[in-house]
């Protein structure tokens, strides 16, 4: 991984983190079901 790939991780976990709270914060499934999809979108831009 080089380092614009790092930055954008680090950007995407922020995010993720973001919307973790958000979604418990309101008990949103939908916000869980975007969340597990941008999770499978980082591993597969890893």
């Amino acid at each position: 991984m080089n380092l614009r790939n790092v930055l954008i991780a680090i950007l995407i976990l922020v995010l993720l983190s973001h919307f973790v709270g958000v979604s418990f914060a309101y008990g949103g499934p939908l916000s869980l079901l975007v969340f597990v999809v941008l999770i499978c979108a980082l591993v597969g831009a890893l």
